[in-house]
């Protein structure tokens, strides 16, 4: 039933998904840029659509009443991002003894203007030896852009500069909160 509302959701605003998600049993998906609330709402019904199964962090305190409810309910790990969790260990330690697993992140970390991407997910796919998946936002094509797998090579700065190149051809919903759209200003 949810999936049948996504897709009315999608349809009535005319937003599409474009690309396919990889059969593949294990990956990282990163999903930029993350300028608004809507970059969730949205994916939570690409998720929905495409009966995708994965999980993703959020901030803890997104996650009280029945909204954390709902975000658990649809892979939602809260994190305390002001504490040392060992979040990529432990992720590394999910993907080698599962034999699916699929992990999305947000590699800005929040809604506001970064300087660069966090590297979690590079760090985590790396030692996980998994490939990355680049979804892209793109707000003035109405578009949730799902890219093919690549392979990180273990050179941080040339992953990040091949992942950046494709993320400054998205349009997110807040241009001047995307530090990639603010390079292409400058």
């Amino acid at each position: 039933m949810l999936r049948a509302i996504f897709r009315f959701i999608f349809w009535l605003t005319g937003w599409k998904i474009v690309g396919q998600l990889p059969p593949l049993p294990k990956w990282v998906g990163i999903v930029a840029p993350h300028t608004s609330n809507w970059d969730l709402i949205i994916l939570l019904a690409v998720k929905g659509i495409l009966r995708a199964k994965g999980n993703y962090v959020g901030k803890h305190t997104i996650f009280r009443g029945p909204l954390g409810w709902f975000l658990r309910k649809t892979g939602g790990i809260p994190v305390n991002r002001s504490q040392k969790n060992h979040l990529v260990d432990t992720l590394v330690k999910e993907f080698n003894t599962r034999e699916r697993m699929v992990f999305v992140s947000a590699p800005e970390g929040t809604r506001s203007l970064v300087p660069r991407f966090r590297t979690g997910f590079w760090a985590v796919a790396t030692a996980a030896k998994v490939p990355v998946v680049m979804i892209g936002l793109d707000f003035k094509k109405k578009e949730v852009q799902v890219q093919e797998p690549i392979a990180m090579s273990g050179d941080l700065e040339a992953d990040l500069e091949r992942i950046y190149t494709y993320y400054r051809t998205v349009t997110p919903k807040y241009p001047e909160l995307s530090f990639l759209s603010r390079r292409e200003q400058a």
